[in-house]
Order: C-alpha cells, then sequence, then structure tokens
C-alpha cells in the first residue's frame, strides 16, 4: 500500500513538473521590454536551461515568438518568422513586412493587440484573433494579406485599403467593426470573405467591397450608415441577415449574382438596391 502511495505522489508531481519543463524549447524568444522587432536589445532567448539576453533577433529558423504583457514590439523593417503569440496586454505594430512561415499550429496567434498601420502582413501561415485579441487596421496606407486570416475576436478596421494577390480567406467568427470609409479588395484581389459572425459599418461614407472572391455570409450585417457597396467581379451568397439601421447596401457588380437563401433576412430601415449583376431571392 505504501508503494502504490509513494507511486502515486511520484505520478502527480511528474504531472505537474513535466509541462512547466517543456513549456519552452531551446531558442525559443519573447520580449524583455518594448522596442523595434529588429534590435536584439528587445528580445530574451532560451539556451535550453534559462532566458538569456539575446544576440540577435528571432527569424524564421528559431523557436515559437512571445510578445509579453505591457511590451509594444514594432516591425519597422523587414522580417520573418513563425509561431507568434502576443499575449494579452502585449501590443504587435506592423509598419513594414512580416512574413510567416508555416510551422506547427497557429503561426500569428494573437491574444492582446495588433496594429496594422502599413505593408504586408503573412505567407504560408496562417493567423487567428483569439477571444479578446483586436486586429486593428489603422492609417490611409495600404495594406497586403498573404495568409489566411480567422477572427474569433475583433477585428477594427479605420482606414486604408486591405488586398491580397494570393487566393486566402478572411473568416469572422466574431465582431468586425468598420468605421471608415475604406476598400476591401480591388484590382487583382483573390480575397475570399466568410462571415460567420457580426460585422457593423459606422461609417458614414462609402465602404468598397471588391474581394474577387466570393463573400458568403452567414451572419449578421448592421448597416449602421453610409453605403456598402459591392463591386468588381463578385458573388455573394447571404444565408445570414442584413439589417438596414439607416445605412445602405448596393450590389454594383461587373459580373457575378446575389443569391439570398431561404431562412435568411432582409430589412430594416435603408435602402437594398441591386444596380447591376442578377438577383436571386429563394425565399417563402
Amino acid at each position: 500500500m505504501g508503494n502504490l502511495l509513494r507511486a502515486g505522489i511520484l505520478f502527480l508531481f511528474l504531472s505537474i513538473l513535466l509541462p512547466q519543463l517543456h513549456a519552452q524549447q531551446l531558442n525559443d524568444y519573447r520580449s524583455s521590454t518594448s522596442g523595434n522587432w529588429a534590435s536584439a536589445s528587445t528580445w530574451e532567448r532560451f539556451d535550453g536551461a534559462d532566458w538569456v539576453t539575446a544576440t540577435a533577433a528571432p527569424t524564421s529558423f528559431d523557436g515559437a515568438i512571445t510578445i509579453q504583457n505591457t511590451h509594444t514590439v514594432t516591425v519597422a523593417a523587414t522580417a520573418s518568422a513563425d509561431q507568434i503569440t502576443v499575449e494579452s496586454g502585449g501590443i504587435l505594430a506592423l509598419s513594414s513586412t512580416l512574413s510567416l512561415s508555416d510551422g506547427a499550429g497557429t503561426d500569428l496567434l494573437i491574444q492582446g493587440n495588433f496594429n496594422w498601420n502599413s505593408g504586408t502582413l503573412g505567407g504560408v501561415g496562417t493567423i487567428e484573433v483569439a477571444n479578446g485579441g483586436v486586429f486593428s487596421l489603422l492609417t490611409t496606407s495600404t495594406k497586403t494579406i498573404r495568409s489566411t486570416l480567422t477572427n474569433n475576436g475583433t477585428i477594427d478596421w479605420q482606414d486604408g485599403i486591405l488586398n491580397s494577390s494570393v487566393a486566402i480567406q478572411l473568416i469572422n467568427n466574431q465582431t468586425f467593426n468598420i468605421s471608415g470609409n475604406n476598400t476591401l479588395g480591388g484590382a487583382g484581389s483573390q480575397l475570399s470573405v466568410v462571415n460567420n459572425g457580426t460585422i457593423n459599418k459606422t461609417s458614414t461614407g462609402i465602404t468598397e467591397c471588391s474581394p474577387g472572391g466570393p463573400f458568403s455570409n452567414n451572419g449578421t450585417l448592421n448597416f449602421n450608415a453610409g453605403i456598402f457597396r459591392v463591386s468588381g467581379n463578385n458573388s455573394w451568397v447571404n444565408a445570414g441577415n442584413l439589417n438596414h439601421d439607416g445605412g445602405s447596401f448596393e450590389f454594383a457588380v461587373s459580373s457575378g449574382s446575389f443569391f439570398n437563401f431561404a431562412g435568411s433576412a432582409i430589412g430594416g430601415t435603408g435602402t437594398f438596391k441591386i444596380n447591376s449583376g442578377t438577383l436571386e431571392l429563394n425565399s417563402n
């Protein structure tokens, strides 16, 4: 009986200790202070036993990279990375090019804040905004995304064109706020949009939606102000709700169709207009 008790205590001890021993791996990086990504003084590196002062900035050839709580790390020059986690309370700001390699798991996980001022984001890796995370598109600069983005938190699109020349998806599962007058897509765009959550347009001007790929709405779009205009070569599939609360929706494509599935809803106070393209209403 004594041996069984000792074995049980040893198992419990190991079950607590082993996850801590494997919490970091050789050549993992974490921020030690706020600063530029390219500066070695911004980082600490795990040498297999302890966290030590880094002698170089992390790249995609290193291990996991963590932006810690209270730290702001700015990518002001071209960088490459993999397995980045922005912790709650941490900020990763982009004003250049951040290339994402495709390692195990999510290649950029945003639990805190991602502030995109300008430049290019992505590559063969994937991006996820976690519950509680915020992905902000700031300034009037054109921003190019090259990785599929899944939003389980909040996207705040305040300004600037968002485009992609590669076939990727923008998947919204939670909240997507549009507070500026912007263009999603444009010439040569290959974005596909899937909305399973809520999109809120509050800006009074025109938001142009020309992703290049299809737009599938399974959630809710609230048009609270201005005009949400779908243009370009685009098809729209509505299996959710389009709520007009003083704002307007315009379908003005050069080629494409608007399909409205049975059980979905288009209503509220505003304007729903088909300027061009094909309208197919599958309703009771």
